[in-house]
């Protein structure tokens, strides 16, 4: 049997994925223009860090993604898992209202 505590708590860490994927989308591609932009800049003047930033300017991106898209999943799971708890809840106080009746 869950509690309130733990709804609350469900609920409360999913507040956080959002929050985390929030920032995400505001600064997670801040570093991507300027390395990308740097990474042209030391290719055209045949240096070979060139390359390996346009590579570090694609893994940024992609990790950000990932860390995104797993916010959004967390978020939901966590959401769901809270409703599917309460619902759960109310159903055993039902439950149990009805077999004390019995016994009084």
């Amino acid at each position: 049997m869950t509690s309130k505590f733990s709804v609350q708590a469900l609920n409360e860490a999913a507040d956080g994925a959002r929050e985390v994927r929030e920032r995400l989308g505001q600064v997670g591609d801040l570093a991507d223009e300027s390395t990308k932009r740097a990474a042209g800049l030391l290719s055209e003047k045949n240096f070979q860090l060139g390359p390996a930033m346009q590579k570090t300017a694609e893994t940024w991106w992609f990790q950000v993604n990932r860390l995104y898209k797993s916010c959004v999943a967390m978020e939901e799971k966590l959401r769901a898992t809270a409703k599917n708890d309460r619902k759960v809840e109310e159903e055993n106080e039902r439950i149990l209202q009805q077999l004390t009746q019995y016994f009084q």
